[in-house]
């Protein structure tokens, strides 16, 4: 009797459970701006799930002994000092205040903002303000904390606002990668690529692009609805990357207050801001040739 083989698929381990592929190689030290091009497109949502996921990639590099004994090596900046929303996401109170972001510039480094970032959840340092708080900050500070955290941590993933501030600027000019976020509507598709153009004098003598990641999208669309090829046609280049229309679990982590990595890691979601760590990773590395990966550095120390 001839036996076949059976047919496997190779997204599945042998016990008919999804197969873990191995992530790409975490760069040293990064720094990632997502903004909005317009409101509710999700940039909290993945700004969270980001820096959750560069937390774990960080953490497979590192002993029991060095995560307890460092602390996180990653951190969050929450910088829409207004109506930032990255604290209710991960059931966090607000690690900054009023007075934090009024004193002087040069009062701000690594060992202050180590008791500043004093909440984390997921080995990952939350820096966030209570809303509202956006008539106290200085930009000198803004951008003092953000070369503090930069020291301080391996890893910073930013949060910023739609509206142009001061300091927006200055903080995407200095990221490995900025990324705007929106839809695939033609309002949200608009109002990115005026960002990118607003934007682009200042990144343009960085040699860093304006990258655009495509949130809620659903491969199927309805009558009338727009697909990826169409971010080609209106923003002259092809998405980044995109991120699935994804609510139930993305609704179950914000109202439960543990990271969606941890609650459904076998979500669509999840699997899509794995991809977009990916995506940032090998970016990062191949702007830096000569740069060690995280694992290599850390086990030539």
């Amino acid at each position: 009797m001839v036996k076949f083989k059976r047919k496997t698929d190779p997204r599945k381990d042998g016990m008919g459970r999804k197969a873990r592929r191995e992530p790409a190689p975490l760069p040293a030290s990064t720094v990632t701006a997502l903004v909005g091009a317009t409101g509710g497109v999700g940039t909290t949502s993945a700004a969270c799930a980001l820096a959750l996921s560069l937390a774990v990639r960080s953490g497979r590099s590192r002993t029991q002994l060095q995560r307890m004994t460092d602390g996180p090596r990653v951190a969050l900046i929450d910088m829409d000092f207004q109506t930032g929303a990255c604290a209710h996401h991960l059931d966090l109170l607000p690690t900054l205040s009023p007075d934090d972001l009024a004193r002087p510039a040069s009062q701000i480094d690594a060992s202050v903002l180590s008791v500043m970032a004093h909440q984390a959840i997921g080995g990952v340092a939350l820096l966030s303000a209570p809303n509202g708080t956006e008539s106290a900050v200085s930009p000198r500070t803004v951008l003092a904390l953000l070369d503090a955290a930069t020291q301080a941590f391996d890893h910073v993933v930013i949060d910023l606002p739609r509206r142009f501030e001061p300091w927006t600027p200055a903080v995407l000019a200095g990221a490995d990668a900025s990324l705007v976020m929106a839809e695939l509507t033609v309002p949200s598709l608009h109002m990115a690529r005026l960002r990118r153009a607003q934007l682009a004098p200042v990144l343009g003598p960085m040699g860093r692009a304006l990258d655009t990641v495509i949130t809620k999208h659903e491969r199927r669309g309805g009558r009338g609805s727009l697909d990826l090829k169409d971010v080609q046609t209106a923003l002259g280049e092809p998405a980044f990357a995109s991120l699935p229309m994804d609510p139930d679990p993305l609704r179950e982590s914000v109202n439960s207050g543990e990271p969606l990595l941890s609650l459904r890691p076998d979500c669509r979601y999840v699997s899509a801001i794995e991809q977009l760590a990916d995506t940032l990773c090998l970016a990062v590395a191949e702007a830096r040739p000569d740069e060690a990966t995280e694992p290599e550095q850390r086990s030539a120390a």
